[in-house]
């Protein structure tokens, strides 16, 4: 009895050494361990492709290890990357040139990452080299990118079906460092292993979709992302100082919301069925919400979503909440001009609880 006691501690003290050596050896040969270690946030471009499309989508995401958040940043088509020149059009130039859709989007991530950090603040914030995945899927799910996208890592990355698809996740392409030479089969190896399984850590956390905006509001948009903490509707503000260290004093004291005024709202009906925009907006008032306007949505999305639209996904998460429906999904749209903070597009999944009728205008 002694000596199978005596050996099990051995066999467990053995793996816990195997353990520690592995994950040395992981921080030793990777650079993006070391900033998971250090508590430091990252950055990898992901551009997804599939057969009916021209072109992948591109899409940032920003990595806070600290806060244990993940910001899932698509970059929109008409983004522009000079005066005159947009994303699409950037990679209809790759095109004709002969570049295959990987070094175009490659070429289109790194030009991206350079306009954003070309902004005064922001080339101050340290996120160390920036990385890069191309992945090829069979297909991708309709709606707005940045929400599917998220959805689509919370299904695969999450739970049994994280550790069912592990050697499928580990056969997509790694993350590699995108302004910099190849690095070693070894170390592109480790840093897809290790880039799964932050996903696998993040899938069940704080996940907040977005969409990347133009011009001026780029600063103020990553400068709330970095100087963030996720926190319950109401909580009271926090002061930058303690939160992102390279604003310098620069950062207002408020960081995130929602603000002290109630939050403005208009409601949209993609729903096809008379009185939906009416009911909800009756719902907002009466938790609080100021709404300004009402009428029917242009499209007819999958599911609900709840647009921010000034950079503070905490009212659109608060919204969410007074609407009473959690399949709707916040995702943070910046509106240059705007006379609400909040834009509310009511698809079916969220029209059960409201007034069902038969489809008119509304």
């Amino acid at each position: 009895m002694d000596k199978t006691a005596t050996l099990t501690e051995r066999l467990l003290t053995g793996l816990v050494l195997a353990a520690v050596l592995t994950v040395g050896y992981l921080e030793s040969r990777s650079a993006l361990a070391g900033r998971v270690q250090a508590l430091q946030p990252f950055v990898v471009w992901t551009a997804l492709k599939t057969p009916d499309e021209e072109r992948p989508d591109l899409f940032l995401y920003l990595h806070q290890p600290a806060r244990e958040t993940l910001d899932i940043i698509h970059i929109p088509d008409g983004f522009k990357l000079g005066p005159r020149e947009t994303l699409a059009a950037a990679f209809k130039k790759a095109a004709a040139a002969g570049a295959s859709p990987r070094e175009a989007a490659r070429e289109a991530c790194l030009r991206v990452h350079e306009r954003i950090l070309s902004k005064r603040t922001l080339s101050r914030v340290d996120l160390g080299a920036p990385r890069f995945v191309y992945e090829e899927a069979r297909s991708f799910p309709v709606g707005d990118p940045a929400v599917a996208m998220k959805r689509r890592l919370q299904r695969d990355y999450s739970g049994l079906a994280f550790w069912k698809g592990f050697p499928r996740l580990l056969r997509r392409p790694g993350a590699e460092v995108l302004l910099s030479s190849g690095a070693g089969a070894d170390v592109a190896f480790l840093e897809r292993l290790l880039h799964v399984l932050e996903l696998h850590r993040l899938a069940g956390r704080t996940i907040r979709p977005a969409w990347l905006p133009e011009g001026p509001a780029i600063e103020p948009f990553f400068l709330r992302l970095l100087g963030t903490v996720p926190r319950p509707a109401g909580a009271a503000p926090r002061s930058a100082r303690f939160l992102f260290r390279p604003c310098l004093g620069r950062c207002p004291q408020d960081v995130w919301g929602p603000q002290a005024r109630p939050v403005t709202v208009e409601v949209l009906n993609a729903t096809g069925m008379k009185g939906i925009a009416r009911e909800a907006t009756k719902v907002l008032r009466l938790k609080g919400a100021d709404v300004l306007s009402s009428g029917n949505a242009e499209g007819a999305p999958p599911g609900t979503l709840v647009h921010d639209r000034t950079g503070r996904i905490e009212n659109a998460l608060l919204v969410r909440d007074m609407l009473g429906c959690q399949a709707a999904e916040a995702v943070t749209i910046i509106r240059e001009r705007t006379i609400v903070d909040v834009s509310v597009v009511v698809g079916e999944d969220c029209a059960g609880p409201l007034d069902r009728r038969p489809p008119e205008s509304q």
